[in-house]
């Protein structure tokens, strides 16, 4: 298959006053071989995780996942309530408003939703809901204080070049925070991000994404199976093991099933203090301001 442009399809989602707002979603049409990621929505935007590959790092290079770290908290039930992602109704919400916006007829049956952290290649982590399809992956930007769908963008799964489950490792001499809990990196190119794309925070030509399991999940141990990085890998696996049964059988013989790679996730961040302030503070969550 060769190199392909991704196009923008309209959609629409209704607001909180029932008006019509636009809804940009980002469709991935082009084919395996594809070297760029567009995704601009008004307003909005998702970064992804960005480096090199991991089989040519070195390993003096990379802080093993040894490092002392503090212990998982438990949280409250008041730190609980805070985060509008574990309303009684949420997710029940979330699906609906997905499926009524911007899932088309040819993604196929909705197989599965979570709600995990996806963490940019600045290192920023964002709510970010992940709908797994027949034919695709979604992934969406949802206001739960709004209950609308900002945005999204879609991943067929034949644009898959290769998955990658591991621990995260970061440069040995950098002073970035580290990330406990598997991480899972998906490519949709065989190309490495452009350099001038890796010191621009809003890069938009990224070639992969980095997910991790939701931070109520890695820090607070929630037992929600809908914000576990591990099973939301078994059933993405399963979907496309049957996706890529129906292409080889039906329209192209020559697709190549990617497999998971098991190795470690590098995160090419030395020092990011905006970073660690952002992800320390939650702020890539929707959460309820509690005042005292």
């Amino acid at each position: 298959m060769g190199d392909g442009v991704p196009t923008d399809i309209e959609r629409h989602a209704k607001g909180d006053d029932d008006a019509a707002a636009t809804l940009e979603v980002s469709s991935f049409t082009a084919g395996k071989h594809s070297s760029r990621v567009y995704y601009r929505p008004a307003g909005s935007s998702i970064q992804t995780e960005a480096g090199e590959d991991e089989d040519q790092r070195q390993g003096d290079e990379v802080q093993n996942d040894d490092t002392e770290r503090p212990p998982s908290k438990q949280i409250s039930r008041r730190e609980r309530r805070s985060f509008l992602a574990l309303r009684e109704g949420a997710l029940g919400l979330v699906v609906d408003a997905c499926l009524s916006t911007i899932v088309t007829a040819e993604d196929g049956g909705h197989l599965g939703t979570f709600i995990l952290s996806h963490i940019d290649h600045w290192d920023y982590e964002k709510e970010r809901v992940f709908l797994i399809m027949e034919n695709v992956l979604l992934c969406a930007k949802y206001d739960f204080s709004k209950q609308q769908v900002m945005s999204a963008i879609r991943l067929p799964y034949y644009g898959i070049t290769k998955i990658i489950r591991g621990k995260f490792v970061y440069p040995r001499l950098g002073v970035a925070s580290k990330r406990d809990g598997t991480g899972l990196r998906v490519h949709f190119s065989c190309s490495s991000p452009p350099f001038w794309s890796l010191l621009n925070p809003w890069a938009d030509d990224i070639p992969y994404w980095t997910i991790t399991s939701h931070i109520l999940r890695t820090q607070y141990k929630v037992p929600d199976d809908r914000l576990n990085i591990d099973i939301f890998t078994d059933k993405l696996m399963s979907a496309i093991y049957g996706a890529f049964s129906r292409l080889q059988g039906d329209k192209d013989p020559d697709c190549t099933q990617p497999e998971i790679e098991e190795q470690d996730v590098y995160m090419d961040t030395y020092m990011n203090m905006t970073a660690m302030l952002h992800n320390g503070q939650h702020m890539g969550y929707y959460k309820e301001k509690v005042t005292s």
